[in-house]
């Protein structure tokens, strides 16, 4: 989680350094374009780690809203065991209890 956390930080500081770059017209605009853009979902994947990792209804829901994303739509959760499972409260199909039971 910690380590999250610093990628993040580092993530959301590239970012600066590039829109810097791009003020004082320091390299091509096409190029830092691109990077930014990488930047930007690199940034919100390692925000979406980080919130997931806290586990809990609130911080699902504060993800939900952070991607703006609808209540019925479901996205990808990273999970480490089972009992990260039963916190999260998630649902989990037959077809995933099957591999949980084979795996894990």
């Amino acid at each position: 989680m910690h380590k999250i956390g610093i990628v993040s930080k580092e993530s959301a500081e590239t970012q600066y350094w590039l829109e810097l770059f791009k003020a004082i017209d320091l390299s091509d605009k096409e190029e830092l374009n691109w990077l930014y853009k990488e930047s930007t979902e690199l940034l919100a994947i390692f925000t979406s780690i980080g919130k997931s990792a806290k586990s809990g209804k609130k911080a699902i829901k504060d993800l939900y809203a952070a991607k703006g994303r609808p209540k019925g739509k479901p996205f990808t959760v990273h999970i480490s065991d089972a009992a990260m499972i039963k916190k999260l409260d998630c649902v989990v199909t037959k077809e995933a209890k099957v591999l949980i039971k084979k795996f894990w």
